[in-house]
């Protein structure tokens, strides 16, 4: 199974208006050139520059919009590689920067997307350069990677600082864990140039990584699902089943011990100080490449979690991301932290693959199969048989969840299957699905139901099934303890509250008032959806404060 085409994909819906949104802020002028190149003493050599041309090539793709600016920036990199074909310092042969290998995860991913986009044998050579120069002279050291409590510091801030001492031949990073994320870009770079001493290279990493005991060493979350990323591409290369199953158990980890009450993330293992946007993309991606590679229709239901909460929240009304207060770790409540409101230096570039993720990931084919697993608006060009269907969608979910699809036109002669997805929440009987108006009993496959048929231009398919309000106990990691939540299918529900927590208890009647919102019986109190940040003035934005967890009166 494989996503559609991006080229082949037009969204025109609420995602698109986010990626748009990002778009125009990843334009502005910190981020043009020579603006977004990081002076030679900045800490993580190729970071910003790797993040913020991955996000205008991927979106670029999403919205079929040229970024502006990209000519120039490829134009100008040169100039600021060093004599190796890098970013940054040349350190003494058996040194290692935690740091300047991350950023460099994110300029080789950005590289290796561009090269698929649009190939040029430059992109290639200077691909092959970082590979060389700085990636390669590493194997034989990540096997000696610190992973030792007292090898680390913990006192990082929302940057991560670079250690002026070596440990085990690296210099180690607050962000801990950071020095695999370029296993992201290298694993990318594998597929194109198949080298064998870059494969050893990666899987003498991903052993390293396998080894650690990432609560012990209080891993950073988002170098730990950046990695994460990572292995599942190896994986989808090199079939390798054992880096399936370290995916599966990491995320299983990070699921049980660092999600949020909004499915955002703990910055570290077992430090929540923060949530980090660029984490909570990658573990939508994450989520949604184990539900690839796997069926579990869980993995999907976790991503439209983070979708419509984590990665919906923290986006701000400028199109940029920023870091939240961790919502069930200690407290109630859901907030920005004012102080790092946007993380410009990151997380608002990684929105940029996020977002162009969830468009892509909107449609996928696997034979003479097209799967729904989310509902906007869109059109879709999906190839079937010897031919091809154009296909309109238009849906406002998770609001409702009314799915509204029209077939422009249809080439192909020979039966095609359309499955739309259903989510585990939902009673079958309450579903209803008609193909030009006529009521179909469909034939249910897991979290899907599949229409086949040879499909005629013309022809109209209405899916609708009801959301309601509903109670769920929170995630058992998550303080305090006995809380619960309330859900409109997969919007997390929350009450504007700048008070004391409010006790409301799990069976409260609701009247809905429309647009996923409603009144707790016999209160004032009125709940609705919290992926709404982006849309508020700027003042209320930042001070934007949500009760997403409950308990009953005592």
């Amino acid at each position: 199974m494989q996503p559609l085409l991006l080229a082949n994909l037009f969204s025109s819906g609420e995602l698109y208006r986010r990626a748009m949104l990002n778009f125009d802020r990843l334009e502005l002028p910190d981020y043009q050139p020579p603006a977004a190149f990081r002076p030679p003493e900045y800490d993580w050599p190729g970071d910003a520059e790797g993040r913020v041309l991955m996000a205008w090539i991927l979106l670029a793709q999403a919205t079929h919009r040229e970024p502006r600016y990209l000519e120039a920036m490829l134009e100008q990199l040169p100039a600021h590689l060093n004599a190796r074909g890098y970013l940054g310092q040349i350190l003494p042969d058996g040194e290692f920067d935690e740091q300047q290998f991350s950023g460099h995860g994110w300029v080789l991913r950005a590289l290796c997307e561009l090269y698929r986009w649009r190939p040029q044998p430059a992109l290639l050579q200077t691909i092959e350069r970082i590979i060389r120069g700085l990636v390669l002279p590493a194997h034989g050291y990540y096997k000696l990677y610190p992973s030792q409590p007292e090898q680390r510091i913990y006192q990082g801030e929302v940057i991560g600082q670079r250690a002026r001492y070596l440990a085990s031949h690296w210099y180690p990073s607050t962000d801990i864990g950071s020095a695999f994320t370029v296993l992201d870009g290298a694993t990318q770079a594998y597929q194109l140039l198949g080298w064998p001493e870059l494969a050893e290279l990666i899987e003498e990493a991903i052993a390293s990584y396998a080894a650690i005991d990432k609560v012990q060493l209080s891993f950073q979350t988002h170098s730990t699902l950046s990695t994460l990323r990572a292995v599942l591409r190896y994986y989808a290369t090199a079939g390798r089943a054992q880096d399936l199953e370290l995916a599966e158990s990491t995320y299983a980890l990070y699921r049980s011990q660092a999600l949020t009450a909004n499915w955002a993330n703990f910055n570290w293992f077992g430090r929540p100080t923060w949530t980090e946007p660029c984490a909570v993309m990658d573990s939508f991606i994450v989520a949604q490449r184990l539900w690839q590679y796997t069926g579990e229709t869980s993995y999907l239901e976790d991503a439209q979690r983070i979708l419509y909460n984590g990665m919906a929240y923290g986006q701000r009304p400028n199109g940029g991301y920023g870091c939240d207060v961790c919502a069930g770790a200690g407290t109630s409540f859901l907030a920005p932290k004012v102080d790092i409101f946007e993380a410009s230096w990151c997380c608002t570039m990684r929105g940029g693959e996020g977002l162009t993720r969830a468009v892509e990931f909107s449609h996928w084919l696997e034979g003479d199969n097209l799967y729904l697993p989310y509902y906007d608006n869109a059109l879709a060009l999906v190839p079937a048989g010897a031919g091809e269907l154009c296909l309109i969608q238009r849906s406002d979910y998770p609001r409702s969840a009314r799915v509204a699809l029209d077939v422009v036109r249809a080439s192909a002669q020979t039966p095609f299957t359309i499955n739309l997805y259903i989510p585990s929440w939902v009673q079958p009987a309450a579903v209803t699905l008609a193909v030009n108006s006529a009521v179909q009993p469909v034939e249910r496959t897991g979290a899907f139901y599949a229409l086949r048929r040879t499909w005629q231009a013309g022809d109209a398919i209405v899916l609708d099934y009801p959301l309601t309000a509903r109670c769920e106990p929170a995630l058992p990691h998550l303080q305090p303890a006995g809380r619960y939540s309330f859900w409109h299918g997969p919007l997390l529900l929350g009450l504007p509250n700048q008070g004391e927590e409010i006790e409301l208890p799990p069976d409260v009647q609701f009247a809905p008032l429309g647009s996923a919102r409603y009144q707790a019986a016999g209160t004032g109190c009125i709940l609705a959806p919290t992926d709404d940040l982006h849309t508020l003035p700027w003042d209320a934005a930042l001070h934007d404060r949500r009760q997403v967890l409950f308990r009953a009166n005592d």
